[in-house]
């Protein structure tokens, strides 16, 4: 997916997997802090202005769109 259109080269990819063994206590980095969602929960999320980095937001409305989530 074209991230931006005034940088040629700039790309960004996006991959799906149904299956995923997601475990919440994993080492915690010192400024990042990890949200599980479900999808209804993300868009929701979208619609409020709380999700809003083009790629995260494009590639989630594209897996909803291809019925994939």
């Amino acid at each position: 997916m074209d991230v931006d259109y005034g940088k040629l080269k700039n790309k960004a990819f996006g991959f799906f997997t149904n299956n995923v063994n997601y475990q919440m206590n994993k080492k915690v980095e010192k400024g990042i802090r990890t949200l599980a969602s479900e999808v209804d929960e993300c868009i929701q999320m979208i619609l409020n202005n709380k999700f809003v980095h083009s790629p995260h937001v494009s590639f989630l409305l594209l897996a909803k769109l291809k019925n994939l989530i």
